[in-house]
C-alpha cells in the first residue's frame, strides 16, 4: 500500500510548514511522499521545500476557477488588536469562498493531486516528535480510521451543522449529532473510500465534487468522510478504527496562560507521534521550537 503525506498550506503558515517539513525529514522512517498544496501566488515562497520526497503544487491546478479578493493578510491596530486573515475568493458561480473551504475541497479531491492508496493529512502547524512510518498508519493491512465516540457535547451547533451538510452531500438522512469526533490534526484516509464518497456526492448533487463543496458556507471534510464511511455498510474494517488522536493538540489546553502551556508540555499521550501548536495561537517559531524540544525530551517518561 502506497501512502502519501498531504499538507495544504498558505503564505501565513509558511514558517510553521518549514518546521513540519524538517520534522518529517528527520523522523519519517520510510520516506513517504510529502505533497504541499499552496496558492499559486505562494509557490515561490514554498518552492525551496521541494525536492527528494517532497512536491509543492499550486492549488489552482485542481479546483474550479477562483478569484482572490485583494485583502491584507493581517489586520493590526498597534498595541490593541491583531488578526490573521485567511484568503477569501470569489468562485466562478459568484460565491464567497473562504480559504479553509478551499483546503477542504483539495482534500476531498486529493486523488487528483497524488496517486497513492492512502493519504495522511497533516496540518501545517504540526511537528512530528516521534519516529513514524508506513506501519504507523496501517493496521492488519487496513488504513487507520480515526473516530472518537462520545468525545464532544452533542449540543455543539457547529458539529450538528457539519453533520447535516455531510448528509446533504451524500443523500443520507439527518440524525441528531451523537458526540462522535472525526476531526484531528493527522487524519488517514483510504483512496477507495474517498472515491466511493466522490461518486456518492456527484450522484446526490449532480455536480463535480470540488464544484459541489467550494461554495458551501459550512463544511468539515473530515465529518463528510467520517459520516459517509461509518454509515455505508461494508466500507470500514473495525480492526483499523482508532479512538485516540495521533497528535497532541494545543486546542485542548488554555495556552494563553503559563499554566496551560505547562500542562500542554507535560500532557503528551503515549500514542501521539506529533504535536499540534495551533497556528491561531500565534506562537513565534522560537517558542514553538522550545516547546517541541521540551516535549521531545520528556518522551521517555510518556
Amino acid at each position: 500500500m502506497k501512502l502519501a503525506l498531504i499538507t495544504p498550506s498558505f503564505g501565513l503558515d509558511h514558517a510553521l510548514c518549514v518546521e513540519l517539513c524538517h520534522s518529517v525529514d528527520a523522523l519519517d522512517r520510510d520516506g513517504m511522499e510529502h505533497v504541499l498544496v499552496v496558492p499559486k501566488e505562494d509557490l515561490p515562497l514554498f518552492a525551496p521545500l521541494a525536492g527528494g520526497r517532497r512536491r509543492v503544487l499550486a492549488e489552482e491546478e485542481f479546483l474550479p476557477p477562483l478569484f482572490r479578493l485583494p485583502l491584507p493578510p493581517v489586520v493590526r491596530i498597534p498595541f490593541v488588536f491583531r488578526k490573521r486573515l485567511r484568503k477569501i475568493y470569489l468562485s466562478h458561480r459568484g460565491n464567497i469562498v473562504r480559504g479553509w473551504i478551499v483546503q477542504q475541497a483539495l482534500k476531498l479531491t486529493v486523488n487528483r493531486i497524488c496517486d497513492a492508496d492512502g493519504y495522511v493529512f497533516v496540518d501545517s502547524d504540526v511537528v512530528f516528535v516521534r519516529p513514524f512510518g508506513h506501519d504507523t498508519f496501517v493496521r492488519n493491512g487496513q488504513m487507520l480510521f480515526y473516530r472518537e465516540p462520545n468525545a464532544l457535547d452533542p449540543a455543539l451547533e457547529n458539529y450538528q451543522t457539519w453533520q447535516n451538510v455531510a448528509c446533504d452531500l451524500t443523500g443520507l438522512a439527518h440524525e441528531p449529532f451523537n458526540g462522535e469526533n472525526f476531526i484531528t490534526a493527522i487524519v488517514p484516509w483510504r483512496r477507495d473510500v474517498l472515491e466511493a464518497l466522490q461518486r456518492q456526492i456527484e450522484t446526490t448533487t449532480g455536480r463535480d465534487v470540488a464544484d459541489a463543496v467550494i461554495g458551501l458556507r459550512h463544511l468539515s471534510e473530515y465529518v463528510v468522510y467520517g459520516v459517509f464511511a461509518t454509515r455505508t455498510p461494508g466500507l470500514l474494517d473495525t480492526s483499523a478504527v482508532v479512538e485516540r488522536p495521533l497528535a497532541h493538540e494545543s486546542w485542548a489546553y488554555d495556552v494563553t496562560t503559563a499554566k496551560g502551556r505547562a500542562a500542554f508540555g507535560r500532557g503528551i499521550d503515549s500514542d501521539a507521534i506529533a504535536i499540534l501548536m495551533q497556528s491561531t495561537d500565534e506562537w513565534d517559531v522560537a517558542t514553538r521550537r522550545e516547546m517541541a524540544r521540551k516535549i521531545t525530551e520528556g518522551l521517555g517518561d510518556a
